[in-house]
């Protein structure tokens, strides 16, 4: 599957650039290829190059061709890498977009890699076109689709001040060096052995070690959302510790867990902010959407968790999780009166239709579950 940034010509841009520097220069690779977009991409690709040098141990990777090659791949791996460039692009395209002047059409190729697949770019998907091809025969927009394209990066980098803005709110006011480089899914694999190792001391009544444990998943996140803000899938990562943070002081303090899934709710509405419709953002919108029903279903809201959960299946039909948590908050509410007995079939239906293969949906708990919309049917 390729990723949104690869769609949007990230990669080959930053191939051709980092080639053409190793042979002449930084400066003359980029001014060929975009003269007049360079001082902008010049500036995005600073920290990118930043980041990669310190993937090669220090070393410059537009020293030599076969460095250039190296980072070129290493680039094209690295989703996060790519996130960087994305959100470096649209801070510097910020100044332009605001300015009210007429964007020139390297500029406007920009703004379109900078947007990537995002949905909001369907609604001038004529006068766009293909943008797999964009490097190669550039872009001239019409003035109205100029002018809404710079309103679209202009609503895409207030997402990204958003999630930026929030992340900073959990490291604090204190001047801070960032960590090491760490790719996305590197990530991933750091944060979920953190829940799986919270869970288990939770388990074992230890919640002060599990707190401690999803406080530095929580802060690995923050760091590396406050450098990419655009990613979705830090986002939904940040709120999912978030939910596991409130389970974690459930049984201690209200208090506490009332402001973990406050937080986790900030976290999955940064989701809905910005909404790629790439299949693996897609993906994280969903488990965002479905997140928040979670946190509603726990305050007991269940018609809004029932609202999110079918927006989540309708965003994702297979997504199993989802019809579960859709199928538990119908019970719920004919458990305090209100029986909504075609819903709760239709939602056990998408649920047994979705299970196979899942994690906690085995045949003999589906066979549990079905047994109890019987019983609310004989009920009825």
């Amino acid at each position: 599957m390729s990723t949104a940034a690869e769609q949007s010509n990230l990669v080959p841009l930053f191939r051709k650039v980092i080639r053409g520097a190793a042979v002449a220069s930084l400066d003359i690779a980029g001014s060929a290829l975009l003269p007049g977009g360079w001082p902008i991409l010049k500036a995005a690709l600073g920290p990118v190059l930043d980041r990669l040098s310190e993937r090669f141990m220090g070393r410059d990777v537009t020293s030599s061709p076969e460095l250039a090659e190296q980072a070129a791949a290493e680039f094209a791996r690295d989703a996060r890498l790519q996130e960087l460039l994305r959100t470096n692009l649209l801070d510097a395209l910020d100044p332009v977009v605001k300015s009210g002047a007429r964007v020139e059409e390297d500029v406007q190729t920009l703004c379109l890699m900078a947007m990537g697949n995002a949905k909001a770019l369907d609604r001038i998907a004529a006068d766009v076109g293909d943008i797999s091809t964009r490097l190669d025969r550039g872009v001239a927009l019409s003035k109205e689709t100029m002018e809404e394209l710079c309103a679209l990066v202009e609503a895409r980098l207030d997402a990204s001040r958003n999630a930026r803005n929030f992340a900073l709110g959990q490291i604090g006011p204190a001047p801070f060096r960032r960590p090491p480089w760490l790719s996305l899914d590197e990530i991933k694999e750091s944060v979920n052995e953190a829940e799986v190792e919270a869970v288990g001391l939770v388990r074992e009544g230890q919640n002060g070690a599990a707190m401690a444990r999803l406080r530095d998943a929580q802060m690995l996140l923050a760091h590396a959302l406050e450098e990419t803000p655009t990613d979705a899938t830090l986002k939904v990562l940040q709120g999912y510790v978030f939910k596991a943070q409130a389970q974690a002081v459930d049984g201690t303090s209200s208090e506490d867990a009332q402001r973990y899934l406050s937080l986790a709710n900030d976290a999955f509405e940064l989701v809905l902010e910005d909404v790629p419709s790439d299949s693996r953002s897609l993906d994280e919108t969903a488990s965002a959407i479905n997140g928040l029903a979670n946190i509603y279903a726990g305050l007991g809201q269940f018609e809004k968790a029932i609202d999110l959960s079918e927006h989540a299946t309708s965003l994702r039909p297979g997504y199993a999780y989802a019809w579960h948590d859709l199928f538990a908050a119908y019970a719920a509410l004919a458990s305090g009166g209100s029986l909504n007995l075609e819903r709760m079939r239709n939602a056990y239906a998408g649920l047994c239709a979705t299970a196979a293969g899942v994690p906690g949906l085995n045949p003999s708990y589906l066979k549990q579950l079905g047994e109890r919309l019987r019983d609310w049917e004989g009920q009825s």
